[in-house]
């Protein structure tokens, strides 16, 4: 219920542009998290939701890139689920930093098994720059 606080009133701070715009934050100021999944035949259809504190965050299909910018840093929790299997990671965002979650899906006994992993920066930027390209080659 705090982070949902939190949230809420980052999104006020930040509107205050009198257009109704919000402003872009600084990501400098902020944590910046990466959620990829690579292409895969496994649950090649099936749509990904990340929750953090209960709160549907991020939806990811397969071959595609989700990039948030969170200015709530400290110990954060992201998971996943299915109908046999769940996947929770901790972060401890810090201002400035970047970070890359990998999102799979593996075949289970009765449904798909999620599963979300921490990735180091190099492997990530490779594996993104990967993901963009596929997408340019299917357009």
């Amino acid at each position: 219920m705090n982070n949902i606080l939190a949230i809420i009133l980052i999104i006020f701070c930040f509107y205050s542009n009198s257009n109704g715009q919000l402003p872009k934050p600084d990501s400098s100021e902020c944590a910046t998290i990466y959620f990829y999944r690579q292409n895969a035949f496994t649950g090649h259809f099936k749509t990904m939701k990340i929750f953090s504190s209960s709160v549907d965050i991020v939806r990811i299909d397969n071959n595609s890139i989700q990039k948030i910018i969170n200015c709530n840093l400290g110990k954060i929790d992201f998971e996943t689920k299915s109908f046999e299997a769940k996947s929770m990671i901790s972060l401890n965002l810090e201002k400035g930093k970047t970070y890359f979650i990998r999102c799979k899906q593996r075949i289970g006994f009765i449904s798909l098994r999620p599963k979300l992993e921490i990735i180091e920066e190099s492997i990530g930027r490779a594996e993104i720059k990967e993901i963009d390209k596929n997408q340019k080659d299917e357009d």
